[in-house]
């Protein structure tokens, strides 16, 4: 190998490893820029050997060609026969007004370390290829757009500044470097789900994935959907990695496997915001309900699964903060476990829609529905009671004094009737026993007949003895009692 040859591939190695250990990516010092006035937009840097440029004030993508040509670098292509050959490894593009950035172009395949910063440009578009890219500094750009697949090909990419731009979202980025440095800072409204994604696959590849000045600089938009409005949340790095540890505590085993996301956050003043987790655990043929929670977990979903039994709401200290349960299509037959238990004291959500509950202990809810003056809002429709007349007497009345926490109280359903609860006839489903007071009413009624019929008959007497004289049949036949003599003399 030839000396010249050998003691650049030296360099460049000890380039790479510079780049890798310091962070820092090649930097030509403003005070070195060539004047405005000068055609020629990019020159070499001596102090830093030959093979670094630096480029500053470009306005044009033909100007930064023709800076780049003048300097010495040579695109592939660009003039037939020609070659880079003081082999340009470091470049330093600063103050740079341009509406994008083409990386796909040739003059950047020789480079070790490529630096754009304090410029105004507003897209990266292409991807970087055949690239041996140690150190990549984008900060300061201005940059709200980058082609996702732009850095994915840079395998030996060691040290990545992104900072200070209006990123959204963070492209693919290869983590493939044990020690990988990655600036974000000054991104507020970058999305947390792409920092989480690419923790995920540094992860899995083992990697160590290092941010650079990630306290008090760093933050990321986190969005939250609820019913009624969308709202977003600026937290710190040091809560993303709260989040992507959500994963880790999980539960799952061999035969399923729940997802986990943040949920809400809690804001205590003088505090850093405190995450709830969402666990949905829906459809993974579950016999019971999955145990060991992740820490501050408020909602769980168990829809569609298997289970008969509520027992870990009252047993498992993970379930504590629970405050929205949906566990239907299930084969549930009993809210009696809820007795007692903080759940039921503090829950916003309990939805057990098309169960096995044959009767629904409304103690155990209406307790929690006079204590609070917040919504509490219980899901039983689609479940088929055993009714009868307490049912009728009690139940109905129930459901319907309380349709404002039983959001679906006109789909509780009968088991034994083709009737919703709701709609049960009180005369129907209660026997009566039939006793002498059933007939009450006729006896009085029959006295009443018998003593007016009684006063017509004394009327009638007294009329017939003052107009004709004589006594009516009954009186004359009876016999003359012993007073009867003396009227008569």
């Amino acid at each position: 190998m030839p000396t010249e040859c050998f003691l650049l591939v030296c360099w460049v190695l000890m380039q790479m490893v510079k780049a890798s250990d310091d962070g820092h990516c090649f930097h030509l010092p403003p005070s070195q820029c060539p004047p405005r006035n000068e055609i020629c937009r990019c020159k070499r840097a001596p102090d830093e050997g030959s093979s670094s440029v630096g480029c500053c004030h470009i306005n044009t993508e033909y100007e930064l060609k023709e800076g780049l040509a003048c300097a010495g670098v040579y695109p592939q292509g660009m003039k037939e026969g020609s070659v880079d050959r003081l082999q340009t490894t470091a470049l330093h593009i600063q103050n740079a007004t341009l509406d994008r950035l083409d990386v796909s172009a040739a003059a950047w395949k020789t480079l070790i370390s490529f630096s754009v910063t304090d410029s105004k440009i507003q897209r990266l578009m292409g991807e970087f290829s055949d690239v041996s890219l140690v150190c990549l500094n984008l900060s300061s750009n201005f940059l709200i757009e980058m082609d996702h697949h732009a850095l994915n090909s840079l395998q030996k990419l060691a040290m990545l500044d992104l900072s200070y731009n209006n990123l959204t979202s963070l492209p693919l980025i290869n983590v493939a470097q044990p020690h990988f440095q990655l600036d974000i800072s000054g991104n507020s409204q970058l999305n947390c789900n792409s920092i989480t994604e690419l923790m995920k696959a540094a992860k899995k590849k083992k990697n160590n994935l290092h941010f650079r000045n990630e306290k008090n600089e760093t933050f990321c938009s986190l969005s939250y959907n609820f019913d009624w409005f969308n709202a977003t949340q600026i937290i710190s790095l040091d809560q993303v990695a709260v989040i992507n540890k959500l994963n880790e505590e999980c539960p799952k085993s061999e035969k399923f496997s729940c997802t986990c996301s943040a949920y809400r956050t809690d804001l205590v003043g003088g505090q850093q915001p405190t995450f709830t987790a969402k666990v949905d655990c829906s459809k993974q043929n579950l016999t019971e309900l999955p145990p060991n929670l992740p820490a501050n977990t408020i909602f769980l979903n168990v829809s569609h699964n298997n289970i008969t039994s509520l027992d870990l709401l009252s047993t498992d200290p993970s379930y504590h903060y629970l405050r929205e349960f949906y566990a239907d299509h299930n084969y549930i037959d009993s809210i009696a476990k809820l007795e007692g238990t903080r759940f039921i004291d503090n829950f916003a959500v309990l939805s057990l829609r098309s169960n096995n509950l044959s009767s629904i202990l409304t103690y155990i809810l209406s307790n929690t529905f006079d204590r609070n003056n917040f919504p509490h809002l219980v899901h039983l429709g689609q479940n088929k009671l055993v009714c009868n007349c307490s049912t009728a007497q009690t139940l109905k009345w129930w459901l319907r004094t309380n349709t404002r926490n039983v959001v679906d109280y006109n789909e509780v359903l009968c088991s034994n009737l083709p009737e919703r609860v709701i709609d049960l006839n009180q005369s129907k489903v209660c026997p009566f026993q039939t006793d002498w007071t059933d007939y009450i009413y006729y006896i009085i009624a029959a006295e009443i007949a018998m003593f007016l019929l009684l006063i017509g008959k004394v009327t009638y007497d007294y009329w017939v003895f003052k107009t004709h004289g004589y006594l009516p049949w009954p009186a004359s036949k009876m016999p003359k009692m012993p007073c009867d003599w003396v009227f008569e003399t």
